[in-house]
């Protein structure tokens, strides 16, 4: 059964390229438009292109220049409520600057994080809905 999404696209945020590549395999495999960001500033500006069609962000939390709490902080700027994963390697012990966030602890299996994934579309008002 492959998610049909009312808005059709993830944005993927993550300073390492192959954990971005992994992700945009598994969720182009289930159907999924997947947008890439190397940093928070290129995140930032596919956003603002891309913001009404975007479901869900999918950001590390370590990156260089501006992490991933602070990219939220401008993200829920330019759309309030934006459905938002952390996915890092420090879930545990960043969990005080990602209050009202998911975090999903690297490493994960693509199962994991799609289910996550889809679990967070079903929640936020059916954006997600199945065929």
């Amino acid at each position: 059964m492959v998610p049909t999404l009312s808005v059709n696209q993830l944005l993927v945020v993550d300073d390492e390229a192959s954990i971005r590549q992994m992700l945009r395999v598994v969720f182009e495999r289930q159907g999924y438009e997947v947008l890439e960001a190397a940093s928070a500033a290129e995140a930032v500006q596919i956003f603002q292109k891309h913001q009404s069609s975007i479901a869900i962000v999918l950001t590390d939390v370590m990156m260089p220049e501006m992490n991933g709490p602070e990219l939220v902080h401008q993200l829920l700027k330019l759309r309030p409520g934006v459905p938002t994963l952390f996915i890092s390697g420090f879930c545990d012990t960043l969990q005080h600057s990602m209050q009202g966030f998911e975090c999903l602890p690297k490493p994960f299996t693509a199962s994991e994080v799609v289910n996550k994934v889809q679990s967070m579309l079903h929640a936020s008002n059916g954006s997600l809905a199945s065929t």
